[in-house]
């Protein structure tokens, strides 16, 4: 693989983790918009589809029987977990060997997480996500390795 090729791999992985970043912004705001003023449930009414409507509805029944206190740390982990990933999508978009140990650990402690719910209930999504996450945790600790 050439040197470009490589950085352009880096650059895809950073820009994914960016990305992954910025949808649980959103949906940290969106869960604190939920516990103040049912915010999910009139988003679902307006976009008027069957599935985001069920999702929807599930995610607000879900998030009502939580306790406030329960409610707040989904919320704060929502960024904690946001904030990961921002600092793992820069590290790498700047090419820092650090964020390349970062994101291999990070990643790979998820998998055996990600099987257990495949095993327990598998869907395409979560075949997909388990692939994509091994195949980053491998392309990076090889890539580490080589560098070594």
């Amino acid at each position: 693989m050439s040197k470009g090729s490589k950085a352009n791999t880096i650059r895809a992985i950073a820009v994914l983790k960016l990305l992954k970043a910025a949808a649980l912004v959103a949906i940290g705001i969106g869960l604190f918009h939920v516990a103040k003023d049912g915010f999910a449930a009139n988003l679902a009414h307006s976009l008027r589809s069957p599935v985001v409507d069920r999702a929807a509805n599930a995610a607000v029944d879900w998030l009502g029987s939580l306790s406030p206190a329960a409610r707040w740390l989904l919320d704060i982990g929502t960024f904690l977990y946001a904030a990961l990933f921002g600092v793992e999508g820069v590290g790498l978009w700047m090419r820092k060997r650090w964020a390349e140990w970062l994101t291999v650990i990070s990643t790979a402690l998820l998998i055996p997480l990600e099987i257990y719910e495949i095993i327990h209930k598998p869907t395409w999504e979560r075949v997909l996500v388990l692939i994509l996450n091994v195949a980053i945790a491998v392309y990076l600790a090889l890539r580490l390795r080589m560098k070594e």
